[in-house]
């Protein structure tokens, strides 16, 4: 197999450590810079809410979401943020993103591990660094919502059964039992399914069926799995209040959500458009893959032929579902990374003309994208009417610099066949994009903020008036809401009217949105009440434009207006 010890590229074992350490600092860099900077994305309210309301009440059995039960959500997500909360004692977006970031490093710990397993060294490198790198990992191992934590107990799940899998120590597959169940807790059922469907085909085709007839060891997992039901017995025997069915409801979000859809009706192409998205900037070479993968699928050895079939079955599984968005494809992308890792570790695979051409064809996406770089912060250097910083445009300029030596040194190197050296300055090239973007272009607009700049406002308005007059939402959706009350931060729930009449308008605070805001007017001078506005809070134009659906630039303009 082609690895790092090919053409006499000789690397010891220290060598070796130095590059997984890189591997993590630097991807560690990437996932806690700034991470407290962003304002609470529409993913993230419902779950700040929720912890709030815990720890304001103490419980942390039966969740709330603006002072109502809420079982939407398995439990355990909002206990890591809890715990992170109790060493650093504030509950602010950093806080509630840690266990997020933390769960993108220890899954690609676990994808290292896995890949090394399956392919060896060089795999473990491609892949962990293409997992780090890839645009589904920045966006969502950077918000406070389950999705990753989702990934990382699904791939420690798999991880664990590959070097479990020829033993028959019971206790072992009692530990396997628990990490499948702890996987039904971040996101649902779906985490229960994907471990065990990926185990199945491994069980299917290998004939190992043996070994799970065995009663010590089905029953060792079956017990471990039984874990799943113990948090909602915990809080379905402690509840004193009705709305905590948790196993209906864990069934109806997850079975009948996926057989009969009552919402998330995507179309069945869905992911064919989405999955090339987020393994962004690494599509062109996953995308070849699949075709080298085929080309030269009679002698590639069992493992990735099941790694293969996998990725295929989480596909179909998403895709026949009937409940469809964009990031439920999400537990995919370590198996994809590992899949782009393998070509590197295939026989002669680098003396392919075929792999070449993956290559080229990857490092000519770096290429074009670090020309659009400098000619975009070039333009508007020139161009003194543009309104973005000098600094930032000059550090952007370096940015898209650095990328283009990289693309170049990937081409200088694959054409002398040199592997050791081809295969670091893509992972180079890969987290300079990938780094820069979170850390530059990234950052600077993540610094700009609507609903915490206007609830900080609202919050510094004189105290006796806060405490004279209540404060109520005007025809808001749910999801401005729980970003708006998280930030507020009151002790009881704010009401959301839908009217104004004469018992409602008087003392009062209103914060209305932007659509809203003109019928709230009108309805307050028909029935010919006095109002002021007290605050506006403006949106910067580039979060505005991208938001083609009038709907959804209803979040992000606030008003307060004022009746007596």
């Amino acid at each position: 197999m082609v690895s790092f010890d090919k053409n006499k590229e000789k690397t010891t074992f220290s060598s070796r450590l130095t590059i997984a350490l890189l591997l993590f600092l630097v991807g560690g860099f990437i996932y806690f810079y700034n991470l407290g900077l962003p304002q609470l994305g529409k993913a993230e309210g419902r779950i700040a809410e929720v912890v709030r309301e815990m720890l304001l009440r103490r419980d942390y059995f039966h969740p709330t979401c603006l002072f109502t039960p809420y079982v939407t959500k398995p439990i355990i997500p909002y206990w890591f943020v809890i715990g992170v909360y109790k060493i650093r004692g504030i509950l602010d977006e950093f806080t509630l993103r840690i266990p997020v970031a933390i769960s993108v490093l220890l899954s690609a710990l676990s994808i290292f591990i896995l890949s090394k397993r399956l392919f060896g060294i060089a795999a473990a490198y491609v892949s962990t660094a293409i997992f780090f790198t890839s645009y589904g990992v920045l966006i969502w191992g950077r918000l406070a919502a389950p999705d990753m934590l989702n990934v990382l107990f699904i791939t420690v799940s798999v991880t664990f059964y590959w070097f479990i899998r020829d033993k028959e120590n019971p206790f072992l597959f009692l530990f396997l039992g628990v990490i499948v169940a702890l996987s039904g807790h971040m996101k649902g059922l779906v985490g229960v399914v994907i471990p065990l469907l990926l185990i199945g085909i491994d069980i299917v085709f290998s004939r190992r069926f043996f070994l799970f007839l065995r009663p010590r060891v089905i029953g060792a997992f079956l017990l471990g799995l039984f874990l799943y039901v113990i948090p909602f017995l915990l809080s379905k025997i402690t509840s004193t209040t009705s709305g905590y069915n948790w196993i209906s409801m864990a069934i109806h979000e997850s079975v009948t959500r996926a057989i009969k859809p009552f919402d998330h009706k995507g179309t069945p192409f869905m992911y064919l458009e989405f999955l090339p998205i987020w393994m962004l900037p690494w599509t062109p070479i996953f995308l070849l893959s699949i075709i080298i993968f085929f080309k030269r699928l009679k002698e590639l050895p069992y493992e990735a032929k099941w790694l293969g079939l996998s990725i295929l079955a989480i596909f179909f599984l998403f895709t026949l579902a009937g409940s469809r968005r964009s990031y439920y494809i999400l537990p995919i992308l370590p198996f994809c990374a590992i899949f782009i890792g393998l070509i590197f570790e295939l026989e002669k695979s680098l003396k392919d003309s075929l792999t070449k051409w993956a290559i080229k064809i990857q490092s000519g996406l770096f290429l074009i994208i670090s020309l659009l770089l400098c000619l975009l912060a070039g333009y508007a250097l020139i161009k003194s009417d543009i309104p973005f910083p000098k600094n930032l445009l000059i550090i952007i300029l370096i940015h898209g610099i650095i990328i283009l030596f990289g693309a170049l040194f990937i081409f200088h190197f694959l054409k002398r066949d040199m592997v050791t050296h081809t295969v670091l300055s893509l992972i180079f090239t890969g987290f300079i994009l990938s780094g820069g973007f979170i850390s530059i272009e990234k950052s600077y607009f993540d610094g700009f903020s609507t609903e915490r700049a206007f609830a900080k406002r609202v919050k510094a308005l004189d105290k006796t008036l806060l405490e004279t007059f209540n404060i109520s939402y005007y025809h808001m959706g749910t999801r401005t809401r729980t970003r708006l009350s998280f930030y507020l931060d009151k002790k009881g729930p704010i009401q959301n009217l839908t009217k104004i009449d004469k018992k409602t308008a008087k003392n009062l605070i209103l914060i209305s949105e932007r659509e809203d805001i003109q019928t709230l007017l009108n309805d307050l001078k028909s029935k010919n009440r006095d109002y002021k506005i007290l605050l506006r809070q403006d949106i910067p134009w580039w979060l505005g434009w991208p938001n083609r659906q009038k709907k959804e630039l209803k979040h992000q303009l606030f008003c307060v207006l004022i009746k007596g």
